[in-house]
């Protein structure tokens, strides 16, 4: 990861909230000076606040 300047993060929403693989990834790998861009796929419940947990995610 540390090659990396710009990390991809993709997923799909699970019952309005990230699956678990996503917090484990986060956990897994250090993130800072990284730019992160999530994207997801849902069946019109939008975001589900996940880009909200993700931001909190990365900054703790």
């Amino acid at each position: 990861m540390d090659v990396y300047d710009v990390v991809f993060v993709g997923y799909p929403i699970w019952w309005y909230t990230l699956p678990m693989p996503i917090y484990t990834f986060f956990d897994k790998y250090d993130f800072d000076n990284k730019i992160i861009v999530p994207f997801n796929t849902h069946e019109g419940s939008g975001d589900g606040g996940t880009y909200s947990t993700i931001r909190i995610l990365h900054i703790c």
